[in-house]
């Protein structure tokens, strides 16, 4: 069965922390992997949850139209939706439908969160460039930074040293 999305456990693992953007960037790409195999899980619990439900309404379908008196295709309609076991296999399509909408939703997140943070990244750099230009000590940190934003891209992008 498909993991329901944890809000308050997604709420805190999608915040940046700008006092701590190493962290934050090193974790990105696990968390990505977390929530995107959540979805694909919840993608296959939804699809086996329509074929269900499908399959029960055809079953239903067949048996009412060889029980009903009058069977028009009103009558076995209304009769498959007021069906107990039709409407909890619609039910559990549902709910299937609504954990995967979530983790959609979560994944979008953490693509925008891992551009926020490349672009907080580029930006440190360069504020950190302007700041110490010229000074031996700058010149180090500015490369240091540069390459972490390098490392960074990398990874996000799949293209690990």
């Amino acid at each position: 069965m498909a993991q329901k999305l944890d809000k308050a456990t997604f709420m805190q693992q999608v915040k940046i922390n700008l006092a701590d953007l190493t962290v934050d960037m090193s974790e990105q790409a696990a968390l990505f992997a977390n929530y995107a195999t959540m979805k694909v899980i919840a993608e296959d619990e939804e699809a086996r949850r329509k074929l269900e439900r499908e399959a029960m309404e055809y079953q239903l379908d067949e048996k009412l139209r060889k029980t009903l008196s009058d069977p028009t295709e009103k009558k076995i309609t209304a009769a498959i939706k007021r069906n107990p076991a039709y409407v909890k296999a619609d039910i559990a399509y549902l709910d299937a439908k609504h954990v995967t909408s979530m983790l959609s939703v979560a994944v979008e997140a953490f693509e925008m969160r891992a551009r926020m943070l490349s672009s907080i990244g580029a930006l440190t750099r360069s504020e950190m460039e302007q700041q110490y230009m010229g000074t031996p000590a700058g010149n180090r940190m500015a490369s240091q930074a540069e390459k972490l934003a390098d490392r960074v891209k990398r990874k996000l992008h799949g293209n690990q040293p």
